[in-house]
């Protein structure tokens, strides 16, 4: 946008001298924020680093990408594939390499609280 554009906006709150706005136009709740506990690497002992889990993407950075796997029946975990991970080459935006929020992955280093995953063929 430049000085002087139109953009149609939508007032939320206007306080202390400021003018919150947005530019979405369709409802404006979001549904609650789902937690997941820290995984305990002790649950993921015994899982093969051949093993293939697919996932739902939680979210992203530009380091890499946070992914929510399901090893076990009732064991949800959340663990990220730094973008050295994602794809054979250099990858630069981790975005790039993800394709509808889902990723195929598996564990390949589970310390603490900590998991590592990847996208690349063992």
């Amino acid at each position: 946008f430049v000085p002087g554009d139109l953009v149609k906006v939508r007032v939320l709150e206007i306080a202390d001298g400021k003018l919150w706005l947005t530019r979405r136009t369709d409802d404006l709740t979001r549904p609650p924020r789902r937690t997941v506990p820290l995984p305990d690497a002790d649950a993921l002992t015994g899982i093969s680093p051949d093993e293939w889990f697919d996932g739902e993407v939680t979210a992203m950075a530009s380091w890499g990408v946070f992914v929510r796997i399901e090893p076990r029946e009732g064991l949800e975990v959340v663990g990220m594939i730094h973008k050295s991970n994602l794809a054979d080459g250099f990858v630069s935006d981790p975005s790039n390499c993800i394709r509808g929020g889902k990723a195929r992955v598996r564990v390949v280093k589970a310390e603490g609280t900590k998991v590592d995953l990847s996208m690349k063929d063992p």
